[in-house]
């Protein structure tokens, strides 16, 4: 399956969901995280991790063999774009999901703040936008 958002049907609800997914950038995360005791983790650098994670994400995706088709590079570069922006801005919001992570560090945090975050934007917004940017590629 190529890593690069394709057009229906060649890429079902599942896959653009799971295309949308930063999964390397927050395995990177998970890994920093854990090496950093919980005691001993400052607010500030986790906000920095998290800043670091999600400025690297674009470096993941090419590095996955996201990049626009050289045959048509007109009708897919916008496709490239839009999965670019929706995975980078998913790494936060994947985050907010997870137990420490810096937006933990706010006050007030409740856990479920990061469960509905993640469900609406990976399960309804990024894979919706996926679908509207492959079919309006052409």
């Amino acid at each position: 399956m190529p890593r690069t958002w394709q057009k229906p049907p060649a890429d079902s609800y599942q896959e653009l969901l799971l295309k949308a997914i930063p999964s390397e950038v927050i395995g990177l995360y998970l890994t920093i995280q854990s090496v950093i005791p919980v005691k001993d983790r400052p607010a500030a650098i986790m906000w920095v991790m998290m800043g670091l994670c999600t400025a690297v994400t674009p470096f993941f995706l090419w590095k996955g063999g996201v990049k626009s088709d050289p045959a048509t590079p007109a009708a897919k570069a916008g496709v490239v774009v839009t999965q670019y922006l929706i995975t980078t801005l998913a790494v936060p919001v994947w985050l907010m999901g997870i137990p420490g992570s810096a937006w933990w560090t706010i006050d007030g945090w409740q856990p479920w703040f990061g469960g509905l975050a993640v469900i609406l934007y990976a399960g309804l917004l990024a894979p919706s936008i996926g679908f509207l940017a492959t079919r309006l590629a052409d």
